[in-house]
């Protein structure tokens, strides 16, 4: 039997046990919900809309524990500062201290979209603005926009800063001056001027590399065609439409709110204006040389062989015009001297040295060189298609009787066709680098087709013979697309480019119109396609950017809107009004 004071000692000690055990769950919860709420600004010192600010220094109240992430990006101050305020946390508070002296009469708003974070989750306030005026009221003036890719009509991927400088400023302000306001895209392509003064402004968009807020040579870019003006800010709760007469009849807006301000489109495009330079060369064999330029060359390029005037060059140019293939013609030099010039301005002589392993140089003597086939053809081949050969060097000759044995492995028929040289309309005519096989066959037919000794290159070299197996693909294996386009905006000299685009959204189909009409795109895999139509005012076959320099907007782009999903063997007809 326990004795009394047995049991009040247990009692006791369970007592200070489960006092301590509550204790410790207080102390050290196990588990629970995730934070997930942002911090929250409680108040301002000086209040937030302060007039006649006096000094240098503001603070912001917060719920919690916070820190500061990537002020630089995250954080904007308009006007921009030329030194970049000091932000420091000491527990619950965020402190702004700025080092540039401020200017007489001016609202400052400073943007924190994301830079103050809770300690512990991290969890961003995504928006706040503080703003305060050197003079006796806050400007409540704004301006509202959207820039997207002039191609791709899609918000940037990249960070886009908007610039806004006064109407009269000069073209040259923006790689001169700061801007008068500064502000980002979000990433929706949506852009906010809040509290700017009354008046009038020049818009700039530009992916700010270099974060120095001046248009620079290779930044991506955007402008309007003429200043927009400044509307009031939206009250809270103010849903009423602004007076038109605010709005500029000659602007481009993407729409307007139900608060009456316009969205201002813009289009931001990257002109690529870059020196034209030689990038590589090298010598690939002997008597064979390559070299490759940044820019695709112009047709009024030149190349001379300035080592050895005995002898002339046979060039190739690559289908980009990006590069050239040559060859020297009378004899295989191991060295060559060449002298690229363009109108351009390129300028620039060559030393290539083709130096020769111990291994070659045995071969040399003792086996004559061949020329080099090489097979188009595919094992499934488009029975559309022609059958071609690309040649290893120039070949300036070819048998023109039908030489090509072509067996039919259905019935084992046998014909004979020519062999047909291509010449390359961009260069010299008296060489070629591809060959075609003059063969028509039937869909799903299997051929076997002998290509004899019959081509000669520039050193007189002639071919191995080649054996080819191919099978003809069938009409039910492709489909077809078919675009009907009503427009008007096709100006003289003009052309509307209708092209088709992958589900990667790559061009593999362009139809040029020089007016109102029907693109067709046959012989098409299955897969997903959408259209875009491109207004090419210069008429030079592709679209072409904008340039700020020149008051060129990029050339006018519209998507038909529609996923065009193909089956094989199915035939698809649109019509688009634009």
């Amino acid at each position: 039997m326990m004795r009394p004071k047995a049991i009040l000692l247990l009692s006791v000690t369970a007592l200070i046990a489960g006092v301590v055990a509550g204790c410790a769950k207080q102390g050290y919860p196990s588990g629970g919900p995730v934070d997930r709420t942002p911090p929250r600004v409680l108040s301002a010192t000086p209040p937030n809309g302060t007039n006649n600010f006096k000094t240098n220094t503001f603070t912001l109240q917060v719920d919690e524990y916070v820190s500061i992430k990537d002020a630089d990006n995250n954080i904007l101050v308009s006007p921009p500062m030329k030194v970049k305020p000091e932000y420091t946390v000491r527990g619950h508070k965020v402190i702004v201290r700025m080092e540039d002296t401020l200017l007489d009469n001016t609202t400052y708003l400073f943007q924190f979209k994301g830079a103050i974070v809770d300690f512990t989750e991290g969890n961003a306030l995504q928006s706040f603005e503080y703003v305060f005026s050197t003079g006796e009221s806050i400007d409540s003036m704004t301006l509202r926009g959207r820039v997207v890719d002039a191609l791709t009509l899609k918000p940037s991927k990249e960070t886009i800063s908007v610039l806004a400088y006064d109407e009269k400023a000069a073209d040259s302000a923006v790689v001169l001056e700061q801007p008068r306001y500064f502000t980002r895209c979000d990433t929706g392509g949506y852009f906010t001027f809040n509290h700017i003064t009354a008046g009038r402004y020049r818009l700039l968009a530009l992916v700010d590399g270099d974060r120095n807020l001046r248009l620079n040579p290779g930044e991506t870019m955007a402008f309007l065609d003429s200043a927009v003006t400044a509307v009031p800010m939206p009250k809270p709760q103010d849903t009423t439409a602004k007076d038109s007469t605010l709005l500029d009849s000659t602007a481009h807006y993407d729409y307007i709110k139900p608060d009456g301000i316009p969205v201002h489109f813009m289009r931001a495009s990257l002109l690529k204006v870059e020196q034209q330079r030689v990038t590589g060369s090298k010598a690939l064999s002997s008597g064979h040389f390559q070299i490759v330029t940044k820019n695709p060359l112009s047709p009024r390029y030149s190349l001379t062989l300035m080592s050895d005037t005995t002898s002339s060059l046979f060039v190739a140019m690559s289908p980009k015009a990006d590069s050239l293939d040559v060859w020297t013609a009378t004899q295989k030099l191991d060295s060559v001297v060449l002298l690229l010039t363009d109108d351009t301005l390129l300028r620039d002589t060559l030393t290539l040295q083709y130096h020769r392993r111990a291994s070659a140089k045995r071969a040399a003597t003792t086996e004559p060189e061949r020329l080099k086939v090489q097979s188009l053809v595919a094992q499934n081949h488009p029975y559309y298609d022609t059958l071609r050969l690309r040649l290893g060097t120039p070949v300036v000759a070819a048998d023109t009787a039908p030489v090509v044995t072509v067996m039919d492995l259905g019935d084992s028929t046998v014909c004979r066709c020519p062999l047909q040289l291509l010449y390359d309309p961009r260069g010299d005519s008296s060489f070629a680098m591809t060959a075609m096989i003059d063969f028509h066959g039937v869909a799903g037919g299997r051929y076997k087709i002998t290509i004899p000794e019959a081509m000669t290159d520039i050193y007189g070299s002639t071919n191995d013979s080649l054996v080819i197996n191919t099978t003809y693909t069938k009409p039910e294996n492709y489909g077809g697309i078919t675009l009907t386009v009503d427009t008007k905006r096709i100006a003289p000299g003009g052309l509307l480019l209708v092209q088709l685009l992958n589900e990667k959204g790559d061009m593999v189909r362009q139809v040029t119109l020089a007016a109102s009409g029907t693109a067709e795109f046959p012989h098409l895999k299955g897969g997903k396609y959408t259209i875009r139509l491109v207004n090419d005012a210069d008429g030079d076959g592709q679209w072409t950017p904008g340039d700020y320099w020149s008051g060129r907007q990029p050339e006018e782009v519209v998507y038909t809107g529609k996923v065009l999903e193909l089956r094989e063997n199915w035939e698809m007809t649109e019509r688009f009004h634009w």
